[in-house]
C-alpha cells in the first residue's frame, strides 16, 4: 500500500517539504493562538481580572489533561511515521488503533480524579477565595469532555504523520472560529461569564474531531482501522508511551513550574501580579505556537527519513527547523519589544495592569530567540525514537533551571526576581540542549541505508 503524501517524505527536497508541511500549520497555530489571545481578551473585558486570574490558575489543571493528550499523540504519531518509512504497515495500523483506545481510557480517568480533588488542587496552584469560584467553574466544565480534544489532537498529528497536513489546519481554523464566535456570543449577549468560554471551548473542540473523524474513518488511505487494530498491544503502547513520555513530560513540568510560579507571583506582587501572569501566558502561547507548527512540519519528515535510514534528509529536516523557529521567534521578540504598551492595551483597560505588564514583558522576552535551540532539539530526540534525550531536554528548563532560580532569584530582586527567572533559564537551557544535539546527531551514520544505531 503506497499513498502520495507519505512517499514524498522521502523524495522531496527537505527545505520545500518542510514549507509545505510547516505553512498549514503555522497557520492552523496561529488561528488556534488567535483564538487563546481574544479568549482572554473577552474573560478581561467581559468578566474582569478576577476571572482572567481564576482561568490562570485553571490553566495547568487543564494542561495536564493535555499533557495526556500529547503524550499519545506526540508518541503515536511519531511511531507511525518511523514505522511507515520502514515499510510495516500493519504496525503502523496498531498504532492508531492503540492510540485512540489510549485518549478514550487516560482522559476520562483524569478528569474523573481530578474533579474529585477539585478545590483542594485549585487552591494548591494559587487559588484564593476570591478567584477560586472561577477556576472551579472552568475547570469543572472542561475536564469531562477533554476526550474530544484529545480526539482532535490526535487527529491532527496523524494526518502530518501521513504527510497531509492541510486538513490539520482545516480542523484547527474551523474549531477556532467556531471558538471565538461562541466566546462572543456566551460571555457578552447571554452573560455567562467563565461557564461560556469553557462551553465555547468544549462545543469547538467537539466540532474539530468531528470534522478530523470523518476524514480518518472515511477519506483518508493510510489511517483506515479495523476493529482489530483497537486491541490494546501492550508492545505498541510501550513505544508509543516512551516515545511520548518527553513531550508528556514537558506539559506535566509546566504545570508543576505553575505550581511554584502561581504562588509566588501572587506571594511576592499579588493577584494584579497574577492576572499580569495570565496576559503573558497568552502572549507567549501567540508568539510560540507558530514554532510548533513548524514542529508538526518537521517531525513527520525527520522520523520517516530515520525510519528509512534517510540521514541526511533526517539532519537537513533539523537544521531548516531551528532556522525556522529562530526567524518566527524574532519576529515575535521584535513586536513585544517595540509595542509592549500597546499588546497589554489589547487585554485589559486598567492602566496600572498596562505599565506594569508592558515592563514585565520586555524583561521575560528579551532572549526570546535563542529558546528555538532548545524547543527543536528536544522534538527532535523525539522524532527519531531516543525518549531519554528528549525526556531530559523537555524538563531541563522547568524543573531543573526555572524552579531553582524561582525560588532563589526573588528572596534578593523580589518580583523582578521572577520575572527574570525566565531569560536566565532560556539562556542555560539554550546552551545545555546544544551540546547534546551535537552529541547525539554525531553519533548517527553519515552515510544513508545503514541501520541506526538503536534501529527500529
Amino acid at each position: 500500500m503506497t499513498d502520495r503524501h507519505t512517499e514524498r517524505l522521502g523524495t522531496v527536497p527537505v527545505g520545500r517539504l518542510l514549507r509545505e508541511l510547516s505553512l498549514p500549520a503555522i497557520l492552523g497555530m496561529l488561528v488556534h493562538a488567535t483564538y487563546n489571545v481574544v479568549d482572554g481578551i473577552f474573560i478581561g473585558r467581559g468578566v474582569g481580572s478576577d476571572a482572567l486570574a481564576g482561568v490562570t490558575v485553571a490553566f495547568p489543571v487543564q494542561m495536564m489533561s493535555f499533557a495526556i493528550v500529547v503524550l499519545v499523540a506526540t508518541g503515536g504519531s511519531a511511531l507511525f511515521s518511523i514505522y511507515l518509512g520502514a515499510r510495516r504497515e500493519e504496525d503502523a495500523l496498531r498504532c492508531l488503533g492503540n492510540s485512540y483506545l489510549s485518549i478514550v481510557v487516560l482522559c476520562l480517568s483524569f478528569a474523573a480524579v481530578v474533579l474529585l480533588f477539585r478545590d483542594e488542587i485549585l487552591r494548591a496552584f494559587g487559588g484564593g477565595p476570591t478567584i477560586l469560584s472561577y477556576a472551579s467553574t472552568y475547570i469543572t466544565i472542561i475536564l469531562p469532555f477533554g476526550v474530544f480534544m484529545g480526539f482532535q489532537v490526535l487527529g491532527e498529528n496523524f494526518t502530518r504523520a501521513e504527510g497531509n497536513a492541510r486538513k490539520a489546519m482545516e480542523s484547527i481554523t474551523l474549531s477556532s472560529i467556531v471558538n471565538v464566535s461562541l466566546d462572543w456570543l456566551f460571555i457578552f449577549p447571554l452573560g455567562w461569564g467563565v461557564a461560556g468560554a469553557a462551553w465555547a471551548t468544549v462545543i469547538a473542540q467537539l466540532v474539530g474531531s468531528a470534522y478530523l473523524a470523518n476524514y480518518v474513518f472515511r477519506h483518508s488511505r493510510r489511517l483506515r482501522i479495523s476493529l482489530s487494530h483497537l486491541r490494546p498491544d501492550f508492545g505498541v503502547l510501550r513505544r508509543i508511551y516512551a516515545i511520548g513520555f518527553s513531550a508528556f513530560s514537558r506539559q506535566v513540568t509546566f504545570s508543576v513550574q505553575s505550581l511554584f510560579l502561581n504562588n509566588s507571583v501572587v506571594a511576592y506582587g499579588g493577584e494584579s501580579a497574577l492576572a499580569i501572569l495570565g496576559i503573558l501566558m497568552r502572549i507567549f502561547m501567540f508568539i510560540v505556537l507558530p514554532v510548533f507548527g513548524i514542529l508538526q512540519g518537521m517531525r513527520p519528515i525527520m522520523s520517516y527519513n530515520y525510519g528509512a535510514c534517510l540521514y541526511n534528509r533526517a539532519r537537513q529536516s533539523l537544521k531548516y527547523g531551528i532556522l525556522g523557529a529562530t526567524a518566527t521567534l524574532t519576529v515575535g521578540f521584535l513586536l513585544v519589544q517595540l509595542l509592549p504598551l500597546t499588546i497589554m492595551g489589547i487585554f485589559t483597560t486598567d492602566p496600572v495592569l498596562i505599565e506594569q505588564g508592558a515592563r514585565v514583558l520586555r524583561i521575560t522576552t528579551i532572549v526570546l530567540p535563542i529558546i528555538s535551540v532548545q524547543i527543536v532539539g528536544a522534538a527532535s530526540f523525539q522524532a527519531i525514537g531516543k525518549p531519554g534525550y528528549a525526556l531530559v531536554f523537555s524538563v531541563v528548563r522547568q524543573v531543573l533551571l526555572f524552579i531553582p532560580l524561582l525560588l532563589v532569584l526573588p528572596l534578593f530582586l523580589g518580583l523582578d526576581g521572577i520575572w527574570l527567572t525566565y531569560p536566565v533559564s532560556d539562556v542555560l537551557a539554550m546552551v545545555a540542549t546544544g551540546i547534546f544535539i551535537k552529541r547525539v546527531w554525531g553519533r548517527l551514520p553519515h552515510t544513508d541505508g545503514a541501520p541506526g544505531e538503536e534501529g527500529l
